[in-house]
């Protein structure tokens, strides 16, 4: 220990002496803690997303908000009456009926027939090549089906269906003229009118959603605020406001009171309660919050004890 760094030592020994002598001193425990430097925002998120609008009276949902769906899945059904949306219905039920037993069946005979022909067991070819032909084949109560939908679509019945026009994640609407829209995207885009001076353009950031979850993101533009993103679209579903954390730094070490932070000569101290005598442990600062600091330390550990001016 150098001369100084040494006066300073018994300096700060006098102090608790005297304190001891004139009443406790006064300590701080030192506490593992984290701490960020964040800004909180609200504006919009965009997203690439269709919407579907409609002025009719009956509007049915088929497909459940935050359900992702295939191209081809129907969604709702739009229609003027009571009379309407049954044949829809009707409609959409027998093509169920019609399609799941035969696809169950045809495939498992299409894979049994695969399985044979990779084994090249030539022998149970024919057999399984027939019991694929049966199942392929129309049997009669699909063949009734098909006359029951083929009559509800010469009636126009699906007119009434609208179905997804491409994957995505479907999202009800807010009761409004908008009773649907269909997320076709991953990318997004959150926008705020409120200016930041902390952010430019292309700085990486993490992003603290709603409910807690954070994500990686990347300031696109800081005059609109505007930040882009292609992680956790399903947490960005709702069409209103969202306010949101932007993280610009976290650090881990321990917080103290800034006031037990003291000028050394080689830097920045705290000194240590040791009993009858106290020991200088120079700390490096991370960050300074209000009254509190966060520092880092090799003479520091949780659960010590120093000493305050």
């Amino acid at each position: 220990m150098g001369l100084l760094p040494a006066l300073a030592a018994l300096a700060w020994g006098g102090l608790w002496l005297r304190r001891t002598l004139t009443g406790a001193p006064a300590v701080a425990v030192c506490e593992s803690a984290v701490m960020e430097d964040a800004v909180v925002l609200t504006g919009t998120v965009v997203r690439e997303e269709r919407l579907f609008t409609a002025e009719l009276p009956v509007v049915s949902l088929l497909a459940v908000s935050g359900e992702r769906v295939a191209a081809g899945t129907p969604l709702a059904i739009l229609c003027e009456d009571g009379e309407e949306f049954f044949r829809a219905e009707l409609l959409l039920r027998l093509r169920r009926e019609a399609e799941e037993p035969r696809t169950k069946d045809r495939r498992a005979a299409l894979g049994e027939l695969r399985r044979t022909l990779a084994r090249r067991d030539f022998p149970a070819l024919p057999d399984a090549a027939r019991s694929a032909a049966a199942v392929l084949a129309l049997p009669a109560g699909t063949r009734t089906l098909s006359g029951e939908i083929a009559a509800l679509e010469r009636a126009g019945a699906e007119s009434a269906v609208v179905f997804a026009p491409a994957p995505g994640v479907f999202v009800a609407g807010d009761g409004g003229e908008v009773w649907g829209r269909l997320v076709t995207g991953q990318r997004w885009r959150f926008e705020s009118s409120i200016p930041c001076e902390r952010l430019a353009a292309g700085d990486a950031v993490t992003l603290r959603l709603p409910f807690g979850r954070e994500v990686p993101a990347q300031v696109e533009s800081d005059d609109p605020l505007t930040l882009r993103g292609d992680r956790a679209l399903e947490a960005l579903l709702d069409a209103g406001p969202v306010t949101v954390t932007v993280v610009l730094g976290r650090w881990e070490g321990l917080r103290l009171p800034v006031a037990a932070l003291r000028q050394a000569e080689d830097g920045i101290c705290v000194l240590r309660a040791a009993g009858a005598l106290s020991a200088p442990a120079e700390v490096t600062v991370l960050c300074r919050r209000g009254e509190e600091a966060l520092v880092v330390s090799d003479d520091l550990r949780a659960g010590m004890e120093i000493l305050l001016p």
